[in-house]
C-alpha cells in the first residue's frame, strides 16, 4: 500500500481496513458452511476455533495497524511518509513471521498419501495459530520482533538524518564561502578605486 489512504479513509470509508470489515461477516459465513460438510465433529470443531480465532487476529490487527500509524504521525512526530513507511514494516514482519512458520506445509500435497498431506496442513496451521497467538497476548506491540523494527527503522533514519543535516551543513558553507568571496572582491575593488583616486 503506498499511502495511508489506501488502508484506511475514514471520511468515504475506503480502502483495504473497510473492504476487511465489510466482508468478515460474508467470509466467516461461507467458511462455516464449508465446514458443515466435513465428516467428523471433532474436525468441525477444529475447523470453528480456528477460523474465529482467525477473524479475531485479523481485527485486532487491524486496531493496532490503524492506531499504530495515527500514534506515530500525531503523537511520535514523524511526517506522514516516514510514520507510514513505518507501519506497513512491521505489518509486514508480522505476516512474514507467521510465514515462516507454516512453511512445513508448502508443497505438501501427495495424492499417494493423503495422511501425510492432512498432517503437515494440520501442523502448518496450529504453528500459524501459535504465531498469531504470540502477537495478540503482547497486543502485537510488546513483541519482540516489533521493538527490532522500531531499532532499525530508527537507525536508519536517524544516519540518514544525520547526513542530510551535513549535506545541508556543507551547502550553507559554500554558500557563505561564495559571500566571502564576493564581499572580499567587492572591498578589493573599492580600496584599488580609493587607492587610483589618491593618486597612490
Amino acid at each position: 500500500m503506498s499511502k495511508p489512504e489506501c488502508w484506511s479513509s475514514p471520511q468515504d470509508r475506503t480502502g483495504l481496513k473497510h473492504v476487511i470489515e465489510d466482508q468478515i461477516a460474508n467470509i466467516r459465513d461461507k467458511f462455516l458452511t464449508q465446514i458443515h460438510y466435513m465428516e467428523t465433529a471433532a474436525g468441525q470443531t477444529l475447523a470453528r476455533l480456528c477460523l474465529d480465532a482467525t477473524i479475531s487476529f485479523v481485527a485486532q490487527f487491524s486496531i493496532f495497524f490503524t492506531d499504530l500509524h495515527q500514534n506515530l504521525h500525531q503523537s511520535g512526530g514523524y511526517d506522514k511518509h516516514s510514520s507510514w513507511l513505518l507501519t506497513c514494516r512491521i505489518g509486514r514482519r508480522i505476516f512474514d513471521e507467521m510465514a515462516s512458520v507454516r512453511v512445513c506445509a508448502k508443497g505438501a500435497r501427495s495424492v499417494r498419501d493423503p495422511m501425510a498431506t492432512t498432517a503437515r496442513y494440520l501442523l502448518g496451521i496450529l504453528r500459524t495459530h501459535a504465531k498469531m497467538e504470540e502477537f495478540v497476548r503482547a497486543r502485537f506491540e510488546n513483541h519482540p520482533v516489533i521493538a527490532s523494527e522500531y531499532v532499525k527503522f530508527f537507525a536508519t533514519n536517524s544516519a540518514t538524518s544525520k547526513v542530510e543535516a551535513i549535506n545541508l551543513r556543507l551547502v550553507a558553507l559554500e554558500r557563505t564561502k561564495d559571500n566571502d568571496k564576493k564581499l572580499i572582491d567587492s572591498l578589493s575593488s573599492k580600496i584599488a578605486g580609493a587607492n587610483a583616486k589618491s593618486g597612490k
